[in-house]
């Protein structure tokens, strides 16, 4: 007789479960719809949103950054609000609904940067804010540089804008490559990774459903993307010691060749250091570093030790107890080890360019004598 009662319980339970598993799969397709429309670099991002946050957080964060939300949640929406869920945010008659024939967009606020300022906020989800917030304005910054300047850059030195732009840009084709070439594009690449997956961060700042919540999804990121981090940021690294070089060298020379020339880059006397000022000035994300390439193309360089720097005032906020800091302090370890990867290879290169130097100089000496 007890069984009896406990059975029909149990299958309430169940169906429960099911009926809430199933609104979850329903709402992540509508919200891969809704990317492929709108954003389809997040496409990705919508399974993790689901994983660690609520129905009604994910929909306000949508509203907030793309003012316009899923057609398919509008009813259920309103359902909620009738039900007297707080949502304050929600007014379906003044909300955009976008669906597959929708073609008038608003736009997206791609950087929002955190909501939050009051100071009861825990301080781990600040540090986490502050990190996620940089992560994307770092994004940005080199993606505007790549699209505005390198490429531009490149045309000019394979000739593409003609011999006379080419012959004045002050670097060779092969010092463009070098500087500019995969190294940097790889990197871009692996941070449209990075902040896609950063979006469960970003796009809603409340507490997750997860135990580790915030600060333990952020670990996982850092130790999931661990070994492209390392594949990537190496090579940037080791290199960056003959990319300034080269770069100070092609400034020293411009200024000394190109006294009382224009710089426009419209016209045949387009140099590289002239096209970076009028980049850098019509770029509002790029006027940080209009001094100078020099400011820009460290950014890589200084990133990677800020995340462990990120992660240790977290886990310390966070105290040993919590789920999160075994997996924040194993995130610290291993970026640790690709730090100190890195500066090997930078050793190595640096001794490899110190015994080019010194054969180079012997040769010269030899042919002095003869």
């Amino acid at each position: 007789q007890k069984l009896e009662h406990i059975k029909p319980f149990g299958y309430r339970q169940q169906a429960l479960t099911h009926f809430h598993q199933a609104a979850a799969l329903r709402r992540t397709q509508h919200l891969k719809m809704f990317y492929r429309i709108r954003d389809s670099m997040y496409v990705p991002a919508a399974e993790q949103l689901f994983k660690y946050h609520g129905f009604v957080d994910i929909a306000e964060g949508i509203y907030k950054k793309y003012s316009m939300l899923p057609e398919e949640w509008k009813h259920e929406l309103i359902s909620l609000k009738r039900a007297n869920v707080e949502l304050p945010w929600f007014n379906p008659d003044k909300i955009k609904f976008l669906n597959e024939s929708t073609t008038s967009f608003p736009t997206i606020a791609e950087h929002q940067g955190s909501n939050f300022v009051d100071s009861k906020r825990p301080k781990e989800d600040m540090v986490i804010d502050e990190l996620v917030d940089s992560e994307m304005s770092y994004y940005i910054t080199l993606r505007t540089f790549l699209t505005s300047y390198v490429y531009e850059i490149r045309n000019i030195a394979e000739g593409r804008l003609g011999v006379d732009a080419q012959s004045n840009l002050g670097l060779s084709k092969k010092d463009v490559n070098y500087i500019f070439g995969e190294r940097l594009e790889d990197i871009v690449s692996l941070l449209k990774k990075m902040v896609v997956k950063m979006e469960v961060l970003m796009l809603v700042r409340e507490p997750t459903v997860d135990p580790i919540g915030r600060a333990g999804i952020l670990a996982n990121i850092l130790l999931e993307m661990y070994p492209e981090m390392k594949a990537v940021y190496g090579p940037y690294m080791s290199s960056y010691s003959k990319v300034r070089v080269t770069i100070e060298q092609a400034e020293a020379a411009q200024e000394k060749a190109s006294k009382g020339k224009s710089n426009s880059i419209y016209g045949k006397n387009a140099s590289f250091m002239g096209l970076w000022q009028e980049v850098s000035s019509a770029k509002a994300v790029l006027k940080s570093s209009q001094n100078g390439l020099q400011s820009l193309l460290i950014t890589p360089v200084a990133r990677l030790p800020r995340y462990n720097l990120f992660l240790s005032r977290v886990a310390k906020q966070l105290g040993e107890g919590h789920p999160a800091h075994k997996l924040l302090m194993q995130a610290v370890e291993v970026l640790k080890s690709v730090t100190s990867s890195v500066d090997e290879d930078i050793k190595t290169l640096n001794l490899k360019v110190k015994q080019e130097t010194c054969v180079k100089n012997i040769r010269l000496c030899a042919q002095e004598c003869v």
